[in-house]
C-alpha cells in the first residue's frame, strides 16, 4: 500500500503537469482577430459567433476577405478550417464595401486599331478576316468532303 504522503505527492505532480500543459496549450491558441480583438484559434465549427453570422448566406467579397484574414494555424484539435474566434463571443464586424467615391477611378484610352498594329499585337498568328484570311483547321475531315 502506498502511504498517504506519497499518494498526495503523486497527485500534486500530476495536477501541476496538467496545469502547465494546459496553460502552454492556451498560450499557443491565443490569436488576434482581424478587428484586433483577442481570441482563440479554434475550429470554425466551435466558434458560434462566426459560424452563426456567416452560415446559410451568400457572402460578399468583404466577408470572404474577413474569413480569410480570420484563419489561424495555432489550433491542435478540431475540424479545419481554424479561425481566430473572439473570446467574448462578439459578433464579427466586417468592413462595408467601399463607396464609389472611395474606389479608385480609372481612365481608359482607346487602343490603336490599325491593321498593322493589330498584326503586331497578334504576332501575325491569327487570321485577319478583313483580308479574307480563314482559319486553318487541322482537325479530322469527312472523307471526300470539301474544305
Amino acid at each position: 500500500m502506498i502511504g498517504y504522503g506519497r499518494a498526495a505527492w503523486v497527485t500534486a505532480c500530476v495536477l501541476l503537469a496538467l496545469h502547465i500543459g494546459g496553460s502552454h496549450q492556451q498560450q499557443q491558441q491565443q490569436c488576434t482577430t482581424p478587428t484586433r480583438l483577442r481570441g482563440r484559434c479554434i475550429s470554425i465549427y466551435e466558434c458560434d459567433s462566426i459560424l452563426d453570422y456567416f452560415k446559410q448566406r451568400i457572402l460578399t467579397w468583404e466577408e470572404r476577405e474577413f474569413l480569410r484574414k480570420s484563419q489561424c494555424t495555432g489550433a491542435t484539435s478540431g475540424r479545419q478550417p481554424f479561425v481566430c474566434c473572439p473570446g467574448n463571443g462578439a459578433k464579427p464586424v466586417v468592413p462595408s464595401p467601399a463607396s464609389p467615391m472611395e474606389q479608385a477611378t480609372t481612365t481608359t484610352t482607346q487602343a490603336p486599331t490599325s491593321d498593322a498594329v493589330l498584326d503586331q499585337l497578334a504576332g501575325g498568328l491569327l487570321p485577319n478576316p478583313k483580308k479574307n484570311e480563314c482559319g486553318v483547321s487541322i482537325g479530322m475531315r469527312i472523307y471526300g468532303g470539301e474544305n
